[in-house]
């Protein structure tokens, strides 16, 4: 089990890995948001560890699937009213990363990658007619959606 905190987008991440094989794993990351589009980002994973080594140590390459359902408060144009959406996300990354243990118990993972999920929907209060169109997308890939995946998680092996 590992977690991080994120220092740009405030968010925690929570992991659980269980093997599959001597070198093989697969798992969990869940993520919470809390800003921009807020919610949670579910993440199972498979992981590939180079020959050598057990799953609990050592250099990897992960495959990930993503599934969240982030929130975003929007507001109406001539209107005090706030409009709150929750939209479903799906996505997909590939990463390779190096686990480290220390002590027996304590594990450091480093992960670099890409990822993708989609981009969330809005309504579009300007013409008044309710349809969907795309958000900003600049603001989505520079947060939540942010396509390259660097992380630095802090674990206890059991």
């Amino acid at each position: 089990m590992s977690a991080s905190v994120g220092l740009t987008l405030p968010r925690v991440r929570l992991q659980l890995e269980l093997p599959i094989r001597s070198s093989a794993s697969y798992g969990l990351n869940t993520t919470a948001y809390f800003v921009t589009w807020s919610g949670l980002v579910f993440e199972p994973f498979v992981r590939f560890y180079e020959d050598g080594y057990r799953n609990d140590k050592g250099s990897f390459v992960q495959l990930k699937m993503l599934y969240g359902l982030l929130s975003s408060d929007r507001y109406a144009e001539f209107s005090s009213n706030i409009f709150r959406n929750t939209d479903p996300h799906y996505g997909a990354g590939l990463a390779a990363g190096r686990k480290y243990v220390i002590l027996e118990h304590f594990s450091i993972e480093i992960i670099g990658g890409v990822r993708f999920l989609t981009q969330p929907k809005s309504l579009d209060f300007n013409n008044g007619t309710g349809n969907f169109n795309f958000s900003d997308g600049f603001v989505w890939y520079i947060s939540n959606g942010m396509p390259i995946d660097f992380q630095v998680k802090f674990g206890i092996q059991l």
